[in-house]
């Protein structure tokens, strides 16, 4: 028996095909998300940073009120 004559069921591939198109459409979907996501918060991430002018300033300002919270609640 050769290949050509051979009779095979094709509604696996068939349906294997659609389950493929309907995987990468999603993994594609996630992948731009993913790129936009990313963008949108690293420039509100960075216009943060800016903000932030002596990073030891403001260590000193939370270690002090960190003091005064333990002071006010005796913890």
């Amino acid at each position: 028996m050769s290949i050509c004559c051979k009779q095979y069921d094709a509604s696996y591939t068939v349906e294997a095909t659609a389950i493929f198109g309907i995987t990468i459409g999603i993994l594609m979907a996630m992948i731009l998300l993913g790129f936009r996501v990313y963008h949108t918060y690293s420039e509100e991430i960075l216009s943060y940073e800016r903000e932030i002018e002596d990073p030891a300033d403001t260590f000193r300002l939370i270690s002090c009120g960190k003091d005064v919270l333990e002071e006010v609640f005796g913890n």
